[in-house]
């Protein structure tokens, strides 16, 4: 089975700036799972204990598409959405794997792997 990824065309705008309004988009609309993390965990959000269990969430899919309005890429967003649901979460994953990659997020220790943060309080 080959890797999904997207056209190159759309590749080619995923910038930087890109990743980091997502970021920023995303931790809005991830707040109260962060606080949980932060308050009741005493951890600081990470590639492994918080970010990867996101990539598929409602929050995740609006912070995607505010960034996408933002840059003017709203074909990446609409792409992802034509795609069967496997395909589609797993670029939900590739995403938060290129926050990670571009060192947007922090990897963190794989230790610290738990079970979804939300499900913890």
């Amino acid at each position: 089975m080959s890797r999904i990824q997207f056209p190159e065309e759309i590749q080619q705008c995923i910038t930087n700036e890109f990743l980091s309004t997502l970021k920023v988009n995303l931790d809005v609309m991830l707040s109260k799972e962060l606080d949980n993390l932060r308050n009741n965990l005493h951890k600081q959000p990470t590639f492994w204990n918080f970010y990867q269990w996101f990539d598929n969430s409602n929050g995740f899919n609006k912070a995607l598409k505010i960034a996408c309005k933002s840059h003017d890429l709203m074909e990446l967003y609409t792409y992802r959405e034509s795609m069967e649901l496997d395909e589609n979460e797993m670029l939900g994953g590739i995403i938060i794997m290129m926050l990670f990659e571009q060192g947007i997020i922090k990897e963190g220790d794989y230790d610290d792997a738990m079970p979804c943060p939300i499900l913890i309080e």
